[in-house]
């Protein structure tokens, strides 16, 4: 069937917007809680926001390498927390789509 461009175009935004808002979100909390988690202990803050966002990310989109983990029970509901947003998320935005 054809699909009207326009209005798929516009769902793609949404999600993208969406799921960078969440990754954002979760980034920051991550980083309030940086001692919980076993990143590689530095002083810098630009890389400790690296290592948050890159967490988040890959957290988020369930790609999971294993080199950075959570540590502590808070850390372990937090990630908990995450995977259930952005899956409960992404269900929305694509069930809603039409």
């Amino acid at each position: 069937m054809y699909r009207d461009y326009n209005k798929t175009i516009g769902i793609f935004y949404r999600v993208l917007i969406d799921q960078v808002v969440v990754i954002l979100l979760f980034s920051i909390i991550t980083f309030f809680t940086y001692d919980h988690y076993n990143f590689k202990k530095t002083r810098n803050l630009r890389d400790k926001i690296i290592n948050c966002v890159y967490f988040s990310t890959v957290t988020q989109f369930t790609l999971g390498y294993g080199d950075i983990t959570p540590q502590t029970n808070l850390s372990k509901l937090i990630n908990i927390f995450h995977n259930f947003v952005a899956y409960f998320m992404i269900v929305i935005e694509i069930s809603t789509a039409e």
